[in-house]
């Protein structure tokens, strides 16, 4: 079943072809053919999208080599959701998960789609290959894709959420790390960039976690109070709506001193002229974290 399920053969062609090999694109007949077909191939990819999610949730029965295979194809998961009519049905589709009193409980298809990941997830906890669940999320930490960043984005919250301490640790500080190698003084002001993408993803898995995460990845960022890469990372953080309130009441506070501290040393600097500043330094950053901060209060 699964060296069918990803054989490039259980492909289907979404241009349609009648018997003697010749397209039908401008005949009535040519356009209800055509019409079938592309239903078939949009039914063939979710009925692979959901034989997929059905091995996942079932994978705790199968054996070590196969789960690593699995998560191998992981990535084939998001690849074809971007799809337009799996992207489509699964933000619209409902599907049954239970019956009660003689009726059935639907939940959207996105639900099952992230529970069905979840449930891997716990499986491969206590397997060798977990590595390869935790590339699968790093690569992915900045998919492109709306929908495919959405469900990477759960899945983190959901490790976090219920990972022992030590990994929580670990994978806190390479979230970071991550965020030092993207770290640009033009990459601060840019919504798109990897830097900010970086940190809202850390935004949102921290909102999910518990104090001790949030104190981490503001000790982590702000060790350095000297380092440039730190003030834009800070920043940057400021900007996506880093929850201040979530921290321990003494790193809350070291934290809203720190604003408004080099906000008024910013305001002090004015003269009879604009400061002066190096193409390295971010101008104006003080007054963005300062109005990120109000905003997320």
């Amino acid at each position: 079943v699964l060296n069918w399920l990803f054989s490039d053969e259980s492909n289907l062609n979404p241009v349609p072809r009648v018997s003697n090999g010749e397209n039908l694109p401008y005949t009535v007949d040519g356009i209800h053919f055509s019409s079938c077909a592309a239903m078939a191939v949009q039914t063939f990819f979710l009925g692979r999208v959901n034989l997929f999610l059905e091995l996942l949730k079932s994978s705790a029965d199968l054996e070590d080599d196969v789960k690593f295979w699995m998560a191998r194809k992981l990535q084939w998961l998001l690849d074809i959701l971007v799809d337009e009519h799996v992207y489509a049905a699964s933000l619209t589709l409902q599907v049954p998960v239970s019956r009660k009193n003689q009726e059935f409980i639907y939940q959207p298809f996105f639900h099952t789609i992230v529970n069905s990941l979840e449930t891997f997830m716990v499986v491969m906890s206590s397997n060798p290959v977990w590595g390869e669940i935790e590339s699968f999320l790093l690569e992915n930490l900045l998919h492109p894709h709306i929908l495919c960043w959405e469900i990477v984005t759960e899945l983190w919250c959901f490790l976090l959420r219920h990972a022992e301490t030590s990994l929580v640790r670990d994978i806190i500080d390479k979230l970071c790390a991550l965020l030092g190698y993207t770290a640009f003084p033009e990459a601060v002001f840019s919504p798109g960039s990897a830097l900010r993408k970086i940190a809202r993803s850390i935004c949102l898995i921290v909102t999910c976690c518990s104090q001790a995460v949030a104190d981490q990845v503001y000790d982590a960022v702000t060790g350095d109070n000297k380092s440039q890469d730190s003030s834009m990372i800070y920043t940057a953080l400021l900007m996506e709506g880093f929850p201040l309130t979530i921290l321990s009441q003494r790193t809350r506070s070291t934290a809203k001193a720190r604003v408004l501290t080099e906000y008024f040393c910013f305001v002090e600097s004015f003269g009879s002229e604009l400061p002066k500043t190096s193409g390295f330094e971010i101008y104006g950053a003080p007054v963005d974290a300062l109005s990120a901060t109000l905003l997320s209060q």
